[in-house]
């Protein structure tokens, strides 16, 4: 996307799993403004901006799945 220059996500909750590890390798490679994005689970990587975050620790498992779900679904009830 070479016309792109800004992609706001700050507001985003993002869930720092497997899924999202293309996201983080493009953001890395890109000269984009996103307004520093951070995980907001797993709680090992909440609050480190997306960028920052190891491949490693981009995961999916069973329980991780579980737990994004369920605590989100609990985040939004609350706010709502």
């Amino acid at each position: 996307m070479p016309a792109l220059n800004t992609l706001n996500l700050l507001a985003n909750p993002l869930q720092c799993s497997c899924r999202l590890r293309w996201l983080s390798e493009w953001l890395k490679q890109s000269n984009i403004v996103t307004g520093n994005p951070r995980c907001q689970a797993p709680l090992s990587l909440k609050d480190i901006p997306i960028q920052d975050v190891d491949k490693k620790d981009f995961r999916c498992d069973g329980l991780y799945t579980l737990f994004v779900t369920v605590d989100t679904f609990f985040n939004f009830m609350l706010e709502n």
